[in-house]
C-alpha cells in the first residue's frame, strides 16, 4: 500500500501510456494547491514544493492526527521537483511536516486503470473486459434487399445515366448502397474496383420505382428525371457493380472486403475496347441505351450471363443512341398468356430440304410446336405444320467457253462475261432445280516482250524487228478470233528503267507538307533521268539528290503545276548506298503515299529505292522514277604492281577499256573501263631528338639512335617507304609529374606560370642544350568543410512568369569569400548556355557553359564569390529561353534572399523580376555565428573567450591542414537596471514595525533571498525583521538574464539618544568606492577597538584592530569582488554597523 517514488527517467507500465495523465500540486503559503487529487492508475503527479516544504507520504492514522512520521513511502525534499506514479488502486496520505500543524497536508485517489472499448454485447466488436465506451461498436448490416440495373444509357456528349429499381413493396434506404467502378484509362482492370462512389445522404428507392444517377452536363430532358449526379459515368468501357456493404479501407474484392455484388454492368476483368458486347450488338454498352425485359425480377452476378450472345437469351433490350423513352421507371411483368407470344407456321418443302425451329430440324410431314424465349424475356411459342413432297430438288454444273461478244441464256439470266453463274429454276413438280454456269469468254491477249538489236519476234503472220505496238488477228480453234496486242522493245543496255510507284493512284494518300525524302541505293554507275511530281496547286520547288550525309550532290528547280508534272535531274550516280531524294527546306502540299507501299522498288540491277526517311509505310513526292545505265566509263584506281579483273580481261597499266558482257536476256552489253595505275613512293627522313624523348612515325615509336623503314600510305593508298635516320642528342630533356595540394587562397609557381585553381597544367620548360623539359602540375585546391546553405526563390511556382530571352542577371552581396556550388534552373528547349559571374563593373570573374534541356535541371557552377557587394550572376548574352519570375507592374519579388553571408539583393531590372538561378546552394568559406548573451555571461571558441560585444575572427586548422575561419557576431540582450525601493525610505524601522520592499519594474520573475532561502518570488515583499537584516533581490528578464542587488534593513529600539554620539563621530567615504574607503574619527579613540568587514553572506573579509590615538583608517577592498558590504566598528562609545557598495 506504498506509493513509491520514481524519477522522470523511469516509464513503468507502459500499456498505461496511452492514456496517463499529469497532474501538478504546488505549494502556496502553508498550503498544498490543490490538497486533494484523484487521478487514474499509471497518472503522473508533479509535486512542485518551495524552499520551506517538503512532502512525506503517512498512514491515514497518522494523517488524521496531524502527526508527521513517514510509513516509508514517497519522501519528497524541500524546494525540489520531483515526479510520482501510483502503483496501486487506494487513497495515499502525505504531510508537510514543518507545517502540518497549520493544516498542510493534502490525499491522492487512486483509481483503477480504465479499459477502453465497445460497452454494447449487440455489436460486432462488443468487448467483455471494457469498462469505458470509446465509441467504436460497429453493428452487423441487414441483409441486402433486391435492388438491381433496370436501365442504362450512354449517348451523344454527356447524355449518360443508369437506373437502380427496387422490385419490393418497401422504401429502400441507399446509405449502405453503392455504385463501385473502375476506369476504362488505368491499368486497373484485375478484378479489384478503382472508385467506390456512395449514394447521396438520405437517398431513398420507392417501392417498384426508381433511382436515376446522371452526368451533371446531360440533356435537360434527362436532368428532369434526376435523383443525383455524378460527373464520372462510363464512357462505354467502364466496368460498373451495384454493391451492397461498407467501402474497404483499399480497393479489395468482394470477400475479402466484405461486401456483396448484387448487379453488374461490364465487369472488372479486362478492358473491353470500345465497350462490351450484349444481346449479339457490338460495344453496345456505347452510344446505346440498355432497358432491362421486364421479366427479370433480380439482379445478376454474372456479366456474361446477362449480357447474353443474342436478342432472345440476354436479360437486356438494346435500344438506338439518345433513346431515353423508358427513363424514370421500370416495367415489369410476369409471363403468361397475356405476354406471351404464339406463331403459326405452314409451309411446304420438297423431298430431301428441312426446316429449322429454334434448336430443332424439321424434314418430314407434320405438326410441331417449339417454345422458345421471346425478345421481351417471356416463351415464345412456335406452331409449325410441315408438307414434304414426294418430287426432289435438282443440281446441275455446266462448263461454256464464248467467243467475246458472244453470250448464254440460262433460265431467264443472259451472260457475257468470264465467271461462275447460279441460277434457281423450278423443275415440273414445283422443286428447285439448280443450275451453276462456269463461263470463259475468249478476250485479246497483251504482250510485252523485249528482244536483242538484231533479232525478230513472230506473231502469227507477222514478223517484227523494229521497237513499236503492233496488233494482229490470229483465229483459236474454237472459231474465235483472237485478237493479239504486242509491245516490243529492243533491248539496249542504256534503256530507260521505270520504276517506284507508277502514279497517284495506286494505293493510298495525300497531299503533304514538310520535310521528307525517298532513300536510293545505287548498284552501278547509273543516271537518275526524271521522276513524276503531283502537286495540289502551283508551287515552286527546289528537288535535290544528297549523300547519305545530308550534302546536296544536284539539284533542279521547277514550278510544279496541279497534276503529274515530269522534272529532269540527268544526274549521273556513281554506285553507293542510302542517296536522299528529297526537297530543299519543306514541302508545300506535294502527293506522298501512306499505304498500299511496298518497298524495294528495283531499277533492274541498276538501282533500287529501299526505304524513306519516314520508314517503309510512307513514300514521298518522287513517282515514275527514271533510270537508266551511264554510259561513261567507270573509274578504277590502282597502285604499280596491282591489277584489276572486268568480265576476265586483267589490266593493270593506265589506259580505257572496252569489254563485252551479256545481259540477262541474253543480249550483248558493254562494260567501259578508265584505269589510272599511280606509282609508289619513298622517302630519307632526318631526325635529330634529345635523350629521354621519342619519335613517332605511323605507328611506329623510336628512342634509339638508328636507321628505320617505314612503310606509310599515299593519298591514292599506294605504298610510300621511309627510311628515317634518327640521332638522340646525349645531354637529357625529359619530362616529370607534379602533384600538388593547396589551400584556396594559396599558389604553385611553375617556371614562370602561377596557378590558384584546380586542374591539370603543362609547362615546358627548356634545359641548356635547348632539350625541353616538360612539367605536368595536378593541382587540387582545396578548404575547411563549411556547411551549404540553400536560399533565393525555391522553384518557379512562387510568383508569375515566362521563359525568356532576356540578358537578366540577378544582384549579389558577399559579407565574406562564398561558393555558388549549385543552383537549378528551368529551360524551355535544348540549348547551350554560358552561366557568367561578373563584378559590379560587368567584368567576368568565372563561367560555365551547360547544356541545358527542357524542364528543371540541377546545375554545376563553383562560382567563388569574393567579399564585396553588387555582384552580377546571369548568363553570356541573351537567346538562351531559360525561366525567369515577373511579378507584374507594380508588384515585387521578396528581395533580399538571405543565403548565409550571401544576399540576393535585387536583379538588373529591378524589385520586379528574379531571372534564371533558382534554390542556390552557397557554401561559404568560413563558419558566421550570430551569439547574443547576457551582459556579465561570456562565449568560448577554440581557445578564446569573449564577453564584450564585437565581430571576432578565430582561425583554426581543418582536418586537411587548410584555415578555417570562424567569424562570430556577439552582443549582449538589452538590460535594465535593478533597484530597490523601501517604504520607508531609508531601509530603517523601529523593532516591531513592518517594511515593505520593492524591486523595479521590467522583469519576468523575482526571487527574494534571505540567509540562503527563498522567502518571497513577487517583486514586493513585506517583512518585520527583529534586528539588523541583509536581504538579496534577484531578477530574471525575457531573455533569462539575471541581475541582482540587495539591501539593509535596520532595525532599531528607538530608544532616542544612544546611537547619537556614535554616528556623529564617525564618517565613512567615498561611498560608494571602487576600492579605497577612508573612516574618519572626529573624536580620537582612546582604546583599542577592532574593525570587521562583512560580506553579504555574513563571511568576515576583513579585520583590524584600530590602535589608540587613531583619528583615521584607510582599507582597500579592490581585490574582492563587487557587492555589498558590512562595516562592523566596536569603539568605546558603543557598536557601529554600517553598509558599503564595493563597485
Amino acid at each position: 500500500m506504498k506509493l513509491r517514488l520514481h524519477f522522470l527517467t523511469i516509464l513503468l507500465f507502459t500499456c498505461f501510456t496511452s492514456f496517463s495523465q499529469i497532474q501538478t500540486i504546488n505549494t502556496i503559503g502553508n498550503t498544498f494547491l490543490p490538497d486533494t487529487v484523484t487521478c487514474t492508475l499509471g497518472d503522473t503527479i508533479i509535486f512542485n514544493l518551495g524552499i520551506s516544504h517538503n512532502a512525506v507520504e503517512v498512514d491515514q492514522t497518522t494523517y488524521i492526527s496531524n502527526g508527521d512520521t513517514s510509513n516509508g513511502g514517497f519522501d519528497i525534499g524541500f524546494g525540489t521537483i520531483d515526479t510520482v506514479i501510483p502503483t496501486l488502486s487506494q487513497t495515499y496520505y502525505y504531510v508537510c511536516q514543518p507545517h502540518v500543524t497549520m493544516g498542510m497536508k493534502g490525499v491522492i485517489i487512486v483509481n483503477s486503470f480504465p479499459i477502453y472499448g465497445c460497452t454494447d454485447s449487440t455489436a460486432t466488436n462488443y468487448n467483455l473486459l471494457a469498462t469505458i465506451d470509446d465509441g467504436t461498436c460497429t453493428y452487423p448490416l441487414p441483409p441486402a434487399e433486391n435492388l438491381f440495373f433496370s436501365e442504362y444509357a450512354e449517348g451523344s456528349s454527356n447524355n449518360k445515366y443508369f437506373e437502380i429499381y427496387n422490385p419490393t413493396s418497401d422504401t429502400v434506404d441507399l446509405t449502405n448502397y453503392a455504385f463501385a467502378r473502375v476506369n476504362s484509362s488505368s491499368t486497373n482492370y484485375n478484378g479489384v474496383y478503382e472508385f467506390w462512389v456512395d449514394f447521396d445522404t438520405g437517398a431513398v428507392v420507392l417501392p417498384h420505382d426508381v433511382y436515376v444517377v446522371v452526368h451533371p452536363s446531360a440533356d435537360p430532358f434527362i436532368i428532369a428525371e434526376a435523383d443525383m449526379d455524378y460527373g464520372s459515368l462510363s464512357n462505354g468501357d467502364d466496368g460498373m457493380a451495384l454493391v451492397y456493404g461498407t467501402e474497404p479501407t483499399i480497393p479489395i474484392g468482394p470477400i475479402a472486403g466484405g461486401y456483396v455484388i448484387l448487379d453488374w454492368i461490364g465487369d472488372w476483368d479486362a478492358d473491353p475496347g470500345q465497350g462490351w458486347d450484349v444481346a449479339g450488338v457490338g460495344a453496345a454498352t456505347r452510344n446505346h441505351t440498355l432497358v432491362r425485359k421486364c421479366p427479370i425480377s433480380q439482379g445478376d452476378t454474372s456479366w456474361t450471363n446477362a449480357a447474353g450472345i443474342d436478342p432472345i437469351n440476354s436479360q437486356w433490350i438494346v435500344l438506338s443512341q439518345n433513346d431515353w423513352t423508358n427513363i424514370g421507371f421500370h416495367n415489369a411483368c410476369v409471363c403468361d398468356s397475356t405476354t406471351n407470344s404464339y406463331t403459326s407456321i405452314i409451309d411446304t418443302i420438297c423431298n430431301g430440304l428441312s426446316i429449322v425451329v429454334g434448336n430443332n430440324t424439321y424434314d418430314s410431314t407434320g405438326i410441331y410446336s417449339d417454345t422458345l424465349l421471346a425478345f421481351n424475356g417471356c416463351d415464345s411459342i412456335i406452331t409449325t405444320t410441315l408438307t414434304v413432297l414426294s418430287t426432289s430438288a435438282s443440281s446441275t454444273v455446266n462448263d461454256v467457253t464464248i467467243c467475246d461478244g458472244d453470250s448464254v441464256v440460262v433460265g431467264s439470266s443472259v451472260y457475257n462475261s468470264t465467271g461462275s453463274y447460279v441460277d434457281v429454276l423450278t423443275n415440273s413438280a414445283g422443286c428447285d432445280s439448280t443450275v451453276t454456269t462456269n463461263l470463259t469468254v475468249q478476250t485479246p491477249v497483251y504482250q510485252d516482250i523485249t528482244i536483242c538489236d538484231g533479232d525478230s519476234l513472230v506473231v502469227g503472220n507477222s514478223v517484227y524487228n523494229v521497237g513499236g505496238s503492233y496488233t494482229d488477228t490470229i483465229q483459236s480453234s474454237i472459231g474465235c478470233d483472237s485478237i493479239v496486242y504486242t509491245n516490243l522493245t529492243i533491248y539496249s543496255q542504256f534503256n530507260s528503267i521505270f520504276g517506284g510507284i507508277p502514279d497517284n493512284t495506286v494505293g493510298g494518300g495525300n497531299f503533304y507538307s514538310g520535310q521528307q525524302s525517298l532513300e536510293l541505293s545505287c548498284y552501278m554507275p547509273s543516271e537518275l533521268v526524271s521522276a513524276v511530281i503531283y502537286a495540289d496547286d502551283t508551287t515552286l520547288t527546289t528537288f535535290e539528290v544528297r549523300d547519305n550525309n545530308g550534302n546536296v550532290l544536284d539539284s533542279v528547280t521547277a514550278n510544279i503545276i496541279p497534276g503529274g508534272h515530269r522534272i529532269y535531274f540527268n544526274y549521273n550516280m556513281s554506285a553507293g548506298s542510302d542517296y536522299e531524294l528529297g526537297i530543299s527546306g519543306s514541302s508545300n502540299d506535294l502527293f506522298r503515299h501512306n499505304s498500299g507501299v511496298n518497298y524495294p522498288y528495283n531499277f533492274g540491277s541498276l538501282a533500287a529505292v529501299t526505304s524513306s526517311s519516314a520508314g517503309g509505310n510512307y513514300y514521298y513526292f518522287f513517282y515514275d522514277i527514271e533510270v537508266r545505265q551511264s554510259s561513261q566509263p567507270t573509274n578504277y584506281s590502282i597502285c604499280d604492281g596491282d591489277s584489276i579483273v572486268v568480265a576476265g580481261s586483267v589490266y593493270n597499266t593506265t589506259g580505257l577499256y572496252t569489254d563485252s558482257l551479256t545481259s540477262s536476256i541474253g543480249c550483248d552489253s558493254l562494260v567501259f573501263t578508265n584505269l589510272v595505275v599511280h606509282p609508289n613512293a619513298s622517302l630519307t627522313n632526318n631526325q635529330t631528338i634529345c635523350s629521354g624523348e621519342t619519335y613517332s612515325i605511323g605507328l611506329n615509336i623510336y628512342d634509339s639512335t638508328g636507321i628505320y623503314y617505314d612503310t606509310l600510305s599515299t593519298m591514292y593508298g599506294c605504298d610510300s617507304i621511309v627510311t628515317t635516320i634518327l640521332v638522340i642528342d646525349s645531354i637529357v630533356g625529359g619530362s616529370s609529374v607534379n602533384q600538388q595540394t593547396i589551400c584556396i587562397g594559396d599558389s604553385v609557381n611553375v617556371g614562370i606560370s602561377t596557378y590558384f585553381n584546380t586542374g591539370v597544367y603543362s609547362d615546358t620548360l627548356s634545359s641548356i642544350n635547348g632539350c625541353d623539359s616538360v612539367v605536368t602540375t595536378y593541382l587540387n585546391v582545396v578548404t575547411a568543410n563549411y556547411n551549404t546553405i540553400n536560399g533565393g526563390l525555391p522553384d518557379t511556382s512562387s510568383a508569375p512568369g515566362e521563359f525568356s530571352n532576356y540578358y537578366g542577371y540577378l544582384i549579389l552581396d558577399a559579407t565574406i569569400m562564398s561558393l555558388l556550388k549549385s543552383a537549378t534552373v528551368y529551360s524551355e528547349d535544348t540549348n547551350v548556355v554560358t552561366f557568367e559571374l561578373r563584378d559590379n563593373n560587368g567584368v567576368v570573374l568565372d563561367n560555365v557553359t551547360h547544356t541545358v534541356y527542357p524542364g528543371s535541371q540541377s546545375l554545376i557552377f563553383n562560382f567563388l564569390i569574393p567579399s564585396g557587394i553588387d555582384y552580377q550572376l546571369g548568363i553570356a548574352g541573351g537567346n538562351s529561353g531559360l525561366y525567369r519570375n515577373n511579378a507584374g507592374n507594380g508588384n515585387s519579388i521578396a528581395y533580399p534572399f538571405n543565403i548565409g553571408e550571401v544576399d540576393i539583393t535585387s536583379s538588373g531590372a529591378g524589385d520586379q523580376y528574379y531571372y534564371f538561378y533558382y534554390d542556390l546552394e552557397i557554401m561559404p568559406h568560413s563558419s558566421y555565428i550570430d551569439t547574443v548573451i547576457c551582459d556579465g555571461d561570456s562565449v568560448q571558441i577554440g581557445p578564446n573567450t569573449y564577453d564584450t560585444p564585437g565581430i571576432y575572427v578565430d582561425t583554426f586548422i581543418s582536418s586537411n591542414l587548410c584555415d578555417s575561419l570562424v567569424y562570430i557576431n556577439l552582443d549582449y540582450y538589452p538590460t535594465i537596471t535593478l533597484s530597490i525601493q523601501s517604504v520607508p525610505d531609508p531601509a530603517e524601522i523601529c523593532l516591531g514595525d513592518t517594511i515593505t520592499l520593492e524591486g523595479s519594474t521590467g522583469f519576468d520573475q523575482y526571487y527574494w533571498i534571505s540567509e540562503n532561502a527563498v522567502i518571497g518570488q513577487n517583486q514586493q515583499i513585506e517583512l518585520s525583521p527583529s534586528q539588523d537584516f541583509w536581504y538579496l533581490l534577484k531578477a530574471i528578464d525575457v531573455y533569462g538574464c539575471s541581475v541582482q542587488e540587495d539591501i539593509w534593513v535596520y532595525v532599531d529600539t528607538c530608544a532616542t539618544g544612544i546611537d547619537s554620539e556614535i554616528l556623529s563621530n564617525i564618517s565613512i567615504y567615498p561611498n560608494p568606492s571602487s576600492g579605497m574607503f577612508t573612516i574618519e574619527f572626529k573624536r580620537v579613540t582612546e582604546k583599542n577597538s577592532n574593525i570587521s568587514i562583512v560580506n553579504s553572506i555574513g563571511n568576515i573579509v576583513f579585520s583590524e584592530e584600530l590602535i589608540i590615538g587613531e583619528s583615521s583608517k584607510n582599507i582597500d577592498l579592490s581585490e574582492f569582488s563587487k557587492g555589498i558590504y558590512l562595516i562592523e566598528l566596536q569603539t568605546e562609545l558603543g557598536f557601529y554597523k554600517k553598509k558599503i557598495i564595493l563597485q
